[in-house]
């Protein structure tokens, strides 16, 4: 199971916090309701993207995208 780390969960925690739409959105993704593999797709993403220096929001979303082209089968260089 993908897990970030803990500054990198508290930066999600308090851009969830902040934005109760997209915690409804994404809490059953986070929480595993679509299984592990799903959750950790974008989870990984997400990770690598912060540790490059992007910010929380843009990361989040363009790890989103990643796992959805991954999901689909493309290739992914990000």
């Amino acid at each position: 199971m993908c897990e970030l780390n803990a500054d990198q969960q508290a930066q999600l925690d308090e851009l969830l916090a902040s934005d109760p739409g997209l915690a409804s959105g994404l809490r059953p993704l986070l929480d595993g309701e679509f299984g592990l593999e799903a959750r950790d797709l974008p989870l990984r993403s997400l990770s690598r993207r912060l540790a490059a220096g992007s910010s929380m929001r843009a990361a989040l979303v363009l790890a989103l995208a990643d796992a959805m082209r991954i999901a689909r089968g493309e290739h992914d260089d990000a």
